[in-house]
């Protein structure tokens, strides 16, 4: 044979391997859902399901690598057209997943390392641990480049913002993963715009407690000065992200700390008040979006509190000074009514009396509730109540946060006698529930989170409230431990329970827990503006996710975890607004 005819031959075989190139690594589109342990890679099929989307609204799902070096990785978004014709460009991110350890599975009140639990519990934990997750959610650099450890799987969120005005109708592209032009895998993804549009105004009232302390607002935050301009952007960097997240309530400090917003002084033997960071605070966080403020619990406002005595030019407690606790209670709240009355905000602040008061403390707490009325006529208080003393408190309470089961308890008494007087009904978790009731621990499925805001519209409540974002109690590194401790410092908490933000160097970044409730306020949201033309359908579609009662007792309880049960449910929904929808 010719041997410039063998030479054309053997060119002409590397140029086709090259360009049918078998990748060095491996790469799969998830659901937003699915949960990536670093040990293993998934063995389901790269997602390819067109996905029902609307407009306003960021479309994310999860990609797994795996390679055997350990590589950085770029990933993009390529090829992108409307109805397999007009060429479209999206914003489009690519974040990487980052690892945490879950070294014990919810095990009741108490929860420690390695811990026991029952093993009716099993079914209901997604892995036992101790195990390995890809759970917080890092910032995406401009090259949406990921980096991945040799034989480790590593995870991406990406996303995709769908505009207000976004075309309705099917897009179709390629999420492209490369280590060069040539060793690459791409990904065919799809998914329709439908022409609803996510709105804010009718989401649930949402709040999660922050920690403002610096300490719990980055890494090494003990470096961080109180109220210090490196504080303030910590601190709108936690807000923007709660915001982005679903809520719509700031819970707000007050004058109980050592480093207060609101610094209490004596001045020629007269109580005064500084409002300087705490009218800050309120002018950040509306800017943000925030709607209310909730100021922190009344019972605790002698704890930490410092006065700061002018003429020394020192903070002091207020025994030292000779002054009541009783009356500096009176005096502040008179003074505060007052300051939010200037400030045009009086009417969207609400006051928390006591956490989750007992049946014993009764008397207690209804002194703070006339020390509010008294002192700050008009302001509503909202506070937590477990499910035994929910009757017990409810004429009280303006705002009531109820448990699961005392939700359903009380739904055909004081539950349906609030609605009828117009008083808000609010939902809460923390530890509890336990299996087989859903929670939003890490080792329990991650749809659950998204399903706490449907559990909210199937009973009812118009708010959801949860105790801590970032309340890592002394922990120095929360992506080395998921129980939290408890006030003391010892292990407490189930995994996840303390925290669904994790802190990095340049602050907090959020979670795929936070991004899942998330999907669920969206869902309210959907459903909301469906039940404006057919309130109906509202139960059929609660009825697909919650086909039963959480009932307490129940030994099986009707609620679905699966992913598609929450695809199909959503897609059903936005066919139906098509319908009633102007184009």
């Amino acid at each position: 044979m010719n041997k410039n005819l063998i030479f054309t031959l053997f060119v002409g075989l590397l140029s086709i391997s090259s360009l049918y190139a078998i990748p060095s690594f491996d790469a799969k589109l998830l659901d937003f859902h699915y949960r990536i342990y670093p040990d293993r890679f998934p063995v389901e099929a790269s997602y390819q399901n067109t996905i029902a989307v609307p407009r306003n609204y960021t479309l994310g799902l999860q990609l797994a690598i795996k390679g055997y070096t350990s590589q950085t990785y770029s990933v993009t978004l390529e090829n992108v057209k409307l109805n397999n014709v007009t060429p479209t460009t999206f914003n489009f991110s690519a974040r990487q997943l980052v690892q945490i350890t879950v070294e014990g599975n919810t095990q009741g009140s108490i929860n420690v390392p390695g811990g026991s639990y029952p093993e009716s519990w099993i079914p209901f934990f997604i892995r036992n641990a101790p195990f390995n997750l890809l759970e917080a959610v890092a910032s995406a650099n401009a090259e949406n480049n990921i980096t991945v450890d040799a034989n480790t799987t590593g995870g991406v969120l990406i996303q995709i913002k769908i505009e207000s005005d976004c075309p309705v109708g099917t897009y179709t592209g390629n999420v492209v993963v490369s280590i060069n032009s040539t060793d690459k895998v791409q990904l065919p993804i799809s998914f329709k715009v439908h022409k609803a549009v996510v709105s804010r105004e009718i989401f649930l009232d949402c709040v999660h407690w922050i920690s403002v302390d610096p300490v719990d607002l980055r890494t090494n935050g003990g470096q961080v000065a109180w109220w210090s301009e490196e504080h303030w952007k910590l601190l709108e960097r936690a807000g923007r992200y709660l915001y982005e997240d679903g809520n719509n309530m700031m819970y707000t400090p007050l004058v109980n700390t050592a480093n207060p917003l609101i610094q209490a002084k004596y001045v020629n033997g007269v109580l005064q008040f500084d409002y300087n960071r705490f009218d800050r605070w309120i002018n950040l966080f509306k800017t943000i979006g925030f709607k209310s403020f909730a100021g922190s619990h009344l019972r605790n406002m002698a704890s930490q509190l410092t006065i700061l005595d002018v003429a020394s030019n020192n903070k002091t407690s207020v025994e030292s000074l000779g002054i009541n606790i009783g009356c500096f209670q009176e005096t502040f709240l008179k003074d505060l009514n007052a300051h939010l009355i200037a400030l045009g905000i009086h009417d969207a602040f609400v006051m928390h009396l006591y956490d989750e008061p007992t049946a014993t403390v009764f008397d207690e707490y209804k002194h703070y509730k006339q020390l509010l009325t008294r002192n700050m006529p008009g302001i509503k208080c909202i506070d937590a109540t477990i499910t035994s003393v929910g009757q017990l408190y409810s004429d009280m309470l303006d705002y009531q946060v109820y448990t699961i089961y005392g939700i359903i308890l009380n739904k055909d008494g004081t539950v349906k006698t609030r609605l009828q007087d117009g008083r808000p009904t609010w939902l809460y978790n923390a530890n509890s529930p336990f299996p087989p009731y859903p929670n939003r621990h890490l080792d329990q499925p991650l749809t659950e989170n998204r399903l706490w805001p449907l559990l909210a519209l199937k009973y009812n409540a118009s708010g959801y409230l949860f105790w801590a974002v970032n309340t890592y109690r002394g922990i120095p590194d929360e992506y080395v431990t998921s129980l939290g401790p408890g006030p003391n410092g010892k292990p407490l908490h189930p995994p996840g329970d303390c925290w669904f933000y994790y802190r990095t160097s340049n602050g907090l970044i959020p979670s795929l827990r936070m991004m899942s409730f998330r999907e669920g306020m969206i869902d309210v949201s959907l459903l909301k503006q469906l039940a404006k033309i057919n309130p109906n359908q509202i139960k059929t579609q609660l009825d697909k996710i919650l086909p039963g009662n959480v009932t307490p007792g129940d030994e099986v309880i009707g609620y679905k975890t699966d992913f598609d049960t929450y695809n199909n449910n959503r897609k059903e929904v936005l066919e139906l607004l098509d319908q009633i929808l102007p184009n």
